[in-house]
């Protein structure tokens, strides 16, 4: 059973350069795929893989990341169930896919919260460095 699907989106205010955030909800998961079209939203998919790519330093600035002629202007990241990882039918739509490196032996899955925290940390770091070369 699908469950209710959210999007969270952050438009600027030219005016007030101000960022004001919306909240986007779909029952269906064909609804969101479809509005993810329409928005142009590149999504990555966090899964273990032997496609995806590991989260480096460098991973958003990959050339090879964004198969578009220009890069998206929004990013979706899905993250997948701790047990299952990503259903294939969500595995299908994401353009990408990441890995979190791990070091040593044990388990190969961290908690959701604690990888979804990992990861926005990451793209964050890449984000604000994108705005401060801009800016110069």
């Amino acid at each position: 059973k699908e469950q209710g699907l959210s999007i969270m989106n952050r438009h600027r205010n030219q005016q007030e350069q101000q960022h004001e955030q919306q909240l986007q909800q779909f029952a269906k998961w064909k609804d969101c795929v479809q509005y993810m079209k329409e928005k142009s939203i590149y999504l990555i998919g966090v899964e273990i893989d032997e496609t995806s790519k590991s989260l480096d330093d460098e991973y958003f600035d990959n050339p090879d990341l964004f198969v578009a002629t220009h890069p998206p202007t929004d990013i979706g990241i899905l993250m997948g169930n701790e047990g299952l990882g990503i259903l294939p039918k969500f595995l299908e739509e994401c353009s990408a896919l990441l890995r979190i490196p791990q070091y040593g032996v044990g388990t190969a899955s961290l908690n959701v919260n604690v990888a979804t925290n990992i990861v926005l940390h990451r793209f964050s770091i890449w984000k604000r460095s994108k705005l401060r070369k801009a800016r110069n």
